[in-house]
């Protein structure tokens, strides 16, 4: 690398431009952001010798001995995968399960002699099911489990908690005995890929009856568990509903499928846009929890339609873009069924005065998922442990379904409300730019678990 940058008279932006990667050429990107920040301090997290890599190679090379001795005391060694830009953009983000399971296991194969070791996933999954049947869930769970048994190595898994708490994709029912209550779905047009909703209720409550309306359709017959729908045929359905008999890991579990509702292969069925309605009746006083997959880009990365937004009450407008905030609000996090090796990150402020709590920032949002923390430690609601408004707020855990909202722990991912982001290292040498998010507040929580004297704060 040294010999490379040499050749270029020691300027990036002219070797970045050599080697050809437009990417390099801007002012930062998001992995550069999180290898800074994993990186920490000057002096801090460094490697025990510098790797190298060369302007044709695709993988970095780590030599079986040092080769040439960094400054400051040594740190943990840091691996790091790059995935395919190829997947990276495509429509699911389920399609890079199996790249990011092969790059974790990459890390374990460097860390044999290694007592413990720490996984960052700076990615918001949101394809369910979470119940710890999807391959994401299960996968993750046998790395550490494999770990474990055959190399005596503890593996720590840190995912992020995600942004999606403020994009109407989360909502709650209360539901009274005697009394039909109904939740709305609004499909929006443009949306091209497969839209999941997950109906959760607490595992020693009986479900409830559940009835699914399309737009302008009346709604189906009442579907208990073990039953199976789907609309307006089986031979071509555009909504399934799968209600199982057994509940699943964090409680009972009902689906609910939507196809796009834009497509471009002749003959393929498209879902209505519109609202799809979904009217539930209990014989017991239960809540309903009800999580809506994450909006993603839409092929080649491009912003896409969105997979709809969800509302408890009835809509005042028909305007699909109308501002009114939903009622209830918060986002399930990508490994709801995790075990005890993972954990789930959310966002706070960095530096920030005691506001009251507001619907946006719920103040029930702590590490232990108790709603009465003292201020300033992990999770307390005052402080500089003020959520930011869009972190995801899901359950970080499947028995906490019928509980407030929570996450593991928060970590800074804004400076301030004045000042956004976090800051860390660019593309270029001295640059510093900002960047913010709960995939920022991941490499600050790790390095705590790495080491305690590692402080949870950004590099100057």
């Amino acid at each position: 690398m040294n010999d490379w940058l040499a050749r270029a008279g020691h300027d990036p932006a002219a070797a970045y431009a050599r080697w050809g990667d437009e990417q390099l050429l801007r002012r930062t990107s998001h992995g550069a952001h999180i290898l800074g920040l994993l990186l920490g301090r000057a002096g801090e997290g460094r490697p025990p010798y510098e790797v190298t890599i060369g302007p044709d190679a695709t993988s970095v090379s780590f030599p079986e001995r040092p080769t040439q001795a960094s400054a400051g005391p040594a740190g943990p060694d840091l691996v790091f995968v790059q995935l395919p830009r190829a997947v990276r953009s495509t429509v699911s983000r389920a399609a890079l399960t199996p790249w990011v399971l092969e790059g974790i296991a990459h890390g374990l194969q460097h860390a044999a002699g290694a007592r413990r070791a720490v996984t960052t996933l700076s990615l918001e999954s949101y394809d369910g099911p979470h119940d710890g049947s999807s391959l994401f869930e299960a996968g993750v769970q046998a790395l550490i489990e494999q770990a474990r048994d055959r190399q005596q190595l503890e593996l720590g898994v840190v995912l992020a908690a995600g942004n999606a708490h403020q994009r109407q994709v989360a909502a709650y029912l209360d539901l009274v005995p005697g009394q039909t209550h109904e939740l709305q779905w609004e499909a929006v047009p443009g949306c091209e890929r497969a839209a999941w909703l997950e109906l959760w209720c607490p595992a020693d409550q009986p479900l409830p009856d559940l009835q699914v309306a399309a737009p302008g359709q009346e709604p189906s017959q009442a579907l208990g568990a073990g039953e199976v729908w789907a609309w307006p045929s089986r031979d071509t359905a555009v909504c399934a509903v799968l209600v199982p008999s057994a509940p699943r890991a964090g409680g009972r579990l009902m689906w609910v499928r939507l196809a796009p509702t834009q497509v471009f292969q002749p003959g393929e069925p498209a879902a209505p846009c519109g609202v799809w309605r979904l009217r539930f009746t209990s014989h017991v006083p239960l809540r309903v929890h009800a999580y809506l997959a994450r909006v993603w880009p839409g092929p080649g990365g491009k912003p896409a339609g969105r997979q709809g937004r969800l509302w408890v009450r009835a809509s005042q407008t028909s305007d699909l873009q109308r501002a009114l905030p939903p009622p209830q609000s918060g986002s399930i996090n990508g490994m709801a069924c995790g075990g005890p090796d993972v954990t789930v990150v959310g966002g706070r402020w960095l530096h920030a005065l005691t506001t009251p709590a507001t619907d946006a920032t719920p103040s029930g949002l702590n590490a232990q998922g108790g709603e009465n923390d003292p201020p300033d430690q992990p999770g307390g609601s005052s402080g500089s442990q003020t959520p930011v408004p869009y972190t995801g707020c899901g359950p970080a855990r499947g028995g906490w379904r019928a509980r407030a909202p929570a996450v593991d722990v928060l970590a800074p991912s804004e400076d301030s409300r004045a000042l956004p982001g976090v800051r860390s290292m660019g593309h270029l040498e001295a640059s510093t730019p900002r960047m913010g998010g709960t995939s920022v507040a991941v490499p600050l929580h790790a390095r705590t678990l790495l080491g305690p004297q590692q402080p949870e704060t950004p590099p100057p």
